[in-house]
């Protein structure tokens, strides 16, 4: 279905047929929805066709207002691309509501997957574009990513900014930020680069706004629990802790505290080992984190 030549050849020969696939093929339909946004109004004569760079563009518009082909974000690949771009089979249907019914309500209701797939369905449907053949290329983040705030962020991604993010100030009160920690803290977030433009499906930002949506990138000094970000600020991850992310379908589980004072949520071993102040005393007001640790 990726071949154009194929496509058309089925469109005529077999109309019925070819319009009842394309209801049942969220690739399909969302290339026909493309295609019918160039298609010349009604009495323009010689029409300037679409610039390659306008195709790109609009695909990119599709995928992340679902225009024909329904797709969220999941910190995790839950659907496979090739589902995702062919509806699946019964089989993979059935798979699916059997995990959803074992998962409950976190679990997404249309397919879903993370930014490190989305290279390879972007090429799949940019590829499958008469005339354009563009060079796709992956940006990333080479550490853990701290985005600014969602509501800050230009354009309508996949992911859904109106949760309140999964990171939190010394209070306990949302920052509207999301941590992307990656596996390890490596690689966290990535997006296409089409013929030298940026594009970020997940928070729908294109061109120099790609990277302007990254706050900071840093890296773990305590495994997946104490890291620094810059400028005087520390991630702390707290396992023992009253920090409670909005319920979503995202995959967004464990809350991330954003300080200047990392000693108030670390151990005394914690501290002494990262050569930071002891730990308040009980008597000062500040509770003393555990260091166990858990597995999103």
């Amino acid at each position: 279905m990726a071949d154009a030549e194929i496509r058309a050849s089925l469109k005529e020969e077999a109309p019925d047929e070819w319009e009842a696939l394309v209801d049942t093929t969220p690739m399909l339909k969302l290339l026909e929805n493309v295609e019918k946004s160039f298609a010349p109004k009604k009495g323009q004569k010689n029409p300037k066709p679409p610039t390659p760079a306008e195709v790109v563009a609009k695909i990119f518009d599709s995928i992340v207002n679902n225009d024909g082909m329904e797709l969220g974000y999941r910190s995790v690949s839950e659907d496979p691309v090739r589902v995702i771009l062919s509806g699946g089979t019964k089989e993979d249907k059935e798979a699916r509501d059997k995990k959803k019914a074992v998962i409950g309500a976190s679990f997404p209701d249309i397919p879903a997957t993370q930014c490190h797939s989305l290279l390879e369905l972007t090429e799949t449907l940019m590829g499958a574009c008469p005339g354009v053949k563009p060079k796709i290329t992956q940006g990333e983040c080479k550490d853990m990513a701290l985005t600014t705030k969602l509501s800050t962020i230009p354009g309508t991604g996949l992911l859904d900014k109106s949760f309140g993010g999964n990171v939190f100030d010394d209070n306990g009160a949302s920052l509207d930020q999301v941590l992307f920690t990656g596996e390890g803290g490596m690689k966290s977030h990535t997006w296409i680069v089409v013929d030298g433009v940026a594009y970020d499906p997940v928070l729908g930002t294109r061109g120099a706004d790609v990277q302007a949506a990254v706050a900071a990138e840093f890296k773990w000094k305590i495994d997946d629990r104490f890291a620094v970000v810059g400028g005087g600020f520390y991630i702390v991850k707290e396992t023992d802790s009253p920090l409670k992310v909005t319920a979503n379908q995202m995959g967004f589980t464990t809350g991330y505290r954003l300080t200047k004072n990392p000693s108030k949520f670390l151990t005394a071993e914690e501290c002494e080992k990262e050569g930071l102040p002891p730990p308040p005393k009980a008597d000062e007001g500040a509770e003393v984190k555990t260091t166990a640790r858990e597995t999103d």
